[in-house]
C-alpha cells in the first residue's frame, strides 16, 4: 500500500487571506483552540498594515476572553482541550495609535 504524503502545515498568505483567518479565527477557538492558537501565531508575522493589526488585536482579545471564560465553565476539562500542550493565550501585537 502507498504510504501518504504528509501535508504541509505551512500557510500561504494573501492579505485577503490574512483578514479572512483574523475574522475566522475567533470562531474556529470553539472547536479546536490549539488549531487557532497556531494560525493567529502565523498570520502575525505576515501583518503589514495598522488596520489588519488593529483587528488582529481585536480578535485575539475576543479568543481569550472565550479562553478565559471557558475556564470557568464547569464542564470545561484541560485536558480534553490542549491534551498534552500548555494551556495558551494569543499575543497582542503592538500598535502605534
Amino acid at each position: 500500500m502507498v504510504k501518504r504524503k504528509e501535508t504541509l502545515k505551512h500557510l500561504g498568505f494573501s492579505t485577503w487571506d490574512v483578514n479572512n483567518y483574523i475574522r475566522e479565527c475567533p470562531n474556529i477557538v470553539r472547536w479546536n483552540p490549539r488549531l487557532a492558537i497556531d494560525w493567529m501565531e502565523s498570520i502575525s508575522v505576515r501583518i503589514w498594515s495598522d488596520i489588519q493589526a488593529r483587528a488582529y488585536n481585536r480578535a485575539a482579545k475576543r479568543m481569550n476572553d472565550y479562553l478565559d471564560h471557558l475556564e470557568t465553565c464547569r464542564f470545561y476539562d484541560k485536558r480534553e482541550v490542549w491534551e498534552n500542550d500548555r494551556v495558551r493565550r494569543v499575543k497582542l501585537l503592538e500598535t502605534y495609535d
